[in-house]
C-alpha cells in the first residue's frame, strides 16, 4: 500500500496545465454582494499560470486589519486582480477565490505566495484570457 502511495506523489492532479511566468498584479478585496472594491490595492507578482488559475506573490497581505488571502477563501469575498500583460499594452481584470495560501519559498524574493482559482473575468472576455494563455503555451514550457 505503501508503495502505491509514493508512485502516485508526483502525479499532478490539476484539470490545467501550470505554465511558469512573471507577470506584476495589483490586487485588491472584493465584497461579491455589494460588488464593491474594499481594500486599497496590494502589489505582488504571479509565478505560475493556468486556464483555472494564478498563483501570487506578494511582500503583504494585511492592509487595514484585514487579512486579503483568509477573506478571499470566504464565499462572500473575492480577490479583484489587474494583471499587467508583457507587452505593456493593456491589463487583464480578473476575480477569484483563494484556494490556498502559505509563506513563499526561501528562494523567492516575496514572503507569502497565495493559489487563487480564477471565478470571473471583468473583460469581455474571459475569450481574451484563454487567448492570452494560448499564447503562453505556445512559447513556454509546463511545469
Amino acid at each position: 500500500m505503501i508503495e502505491k502511495a509514493k508512485r502516485y506523489r508526483r502525479i499532478d492532479r490539476r484539470k490545467s496545465l501550470r505554465l511558469s511566468s512573471s507577470l506584476p498584479v495589483e490586487f485588491s478585496l472584493y465584497h461579491r454582494e455589494s460588488r464593491a472594491i474594499i481594500t486599497d490595492g496590494l502589489p505582488g507578482n504571479i509565478t505560475q499560470i493556468s486556464h483555472e488559475g494564478v498563483c501570487i506573490e506578494t511582500d503583504t497581505v494585511l492592509i487595514n486589519g484585514t487579512h486579503l488571502f483568509t477573506s478571499a477563501m470566504d464565499d462572500e469575498f473575492f480577490l479583484a486582480i489587474k494583471i499587467s500583460l508583457p507587452d505593456g499594452s493593456s491589463t487583464v481584470n480578473i476575480m477569484g477565490s483563494v484556494a490556498w495560501y502559505n509563506l513563499a519559498p526561501e528562494t523567492s524574493r516575496f514572503r507569502f505566495i497565495a493559489g487563487v482559482v480564477i471565478a470571473e473575468t471583468k473583460q469581455a472576455p474571459k475569450k481574451y484570457w484563454l487567448d492570452f494563455i494560448s499564447e503562453l503555451e505556445k512559447i513556454n514550457l509546463p511545469l
